[in-house]
């Protein structure tokens, strides 16, 4: 089993019971693609920020690791 499909089950289960879910960071069109045919309502927000930011916001140093080729 997935780590996708368990965040897909959730957001299901949640959405099923009326509870507003958010699921971050879904890079793969066939994964969001899953995600809208299994819960249904689904809503996909694109947020475009330029990489300088992101790396001043990067709390966990993933885009400097991601610089120095270590992700």
């Amino acid at each position: 089993m997935t780590e996708d499909y368990i965040v897909c089950q959730v957001c299901r289960f949640l959405t099923k019971h009326g509870v507003p879910n958010i699921a971050a960071i879904s890079p793969y069109r066939a994964i969001r693609e899953n995600v809208r045919k299994m819960v249904g309502c689904f809503v996909e927000v694109y947020v475009n920020c330029p990489v300088e930011i992101c790396e001043q916001r990067d709390t966990k140093g993933l885009y400097r690791k991601a610089r120095l080729g270590e992700l």
